[in-house]
């Protein structure tokens, strides 16, 4: 893998808080909404991988593109990516179940620290490095 697993996933948020103005009623809704779209995308995900269905892969990494970078989520895209290419090489192979976990695994931290957001303090977070 091209990345450590070791490293703790690392969000952020700053994308949301620009794109809702700041306004904590807002980013809060696109928190929850972004926490529901996710698990939504583990699941496909999952599907997938289990299909070996490496076109349909493809469309899901092209659809949470956005979501991700909104989460600057960049880590659990690369797994994806990687997943995707493992599967079209060999998709038998012991290095894709290996990939599989980590990006399952990724998607859990990714969630968990979605989940984890006050949006009242990261609000005021961004406030205080921006001002």
């Amino acid at each position: 893998m091209s990345q450590d697993d070791s490293n703790p996933s690392i969000i952020g948020i700053s994308r949301m808080v620009k794109i809702t103005f700041g306004h904590r009623d807002k980013l809060a809704k696109l928190l929850s909404n972004t926490l529901s779209t996710l698990k939504d995308y583990k699941e496909e995900f999952e599907q997938l991988l289990q299909e070996k269905d490496h076109e349909g892969l493809g469309v899901l990494i092209h659809t949470s593109t956005m979501t991700l970078y909104y989460i600057e989520a960049s880590k659990l895209d690369q797994l994806m990516r990687e997943c995707r290419e493992l599967l079209i090489r060999n998709p038998g192979s012991e290095e894709l179940l290996h990939a599989t976990t980590a990006t399952i695994a990724e998607f859990n931290s990714v969630m968990a620290a979605v989940n984890d957001i006050d949006p009242d303090q990261a609000l005021r977070e961004y406030s205080s490095r921006n001002s």
